[in-house]
């Protein structure tokens, strides 16, 4: 497809298509590629947090039995 976006996972070997779209031109394709690279660092940002939320949660109970 002229303006296709495919999404691959890539394991050690194999490449594995996990969906494909088609944009109707260049912009909508660049556009949607922009706001999914947004979408997964916030994502990755707000997975960050929760993991620190977490770990200060574990800090805080051992912290209290000493």
């Amino acid at each position: 497809y002229q303006y296709g976006i495919r999404l691959v996972r890539k394991p050690d070997i194999h490449q594995t298509n996990l969906i494909t779209f088609n944009a109707r031109n260049e912009h909508d394709r660049t556009k949607f590629c922009e706001d999914l690279k947004e979408a997964i660092m916030e994502m990755d940002e707000m997975e960050g947090l929760r993991i620190q939320t977490e770990l200060d949660k574990l800090r805080g109970s051992w912290s209290s039995l000493a």
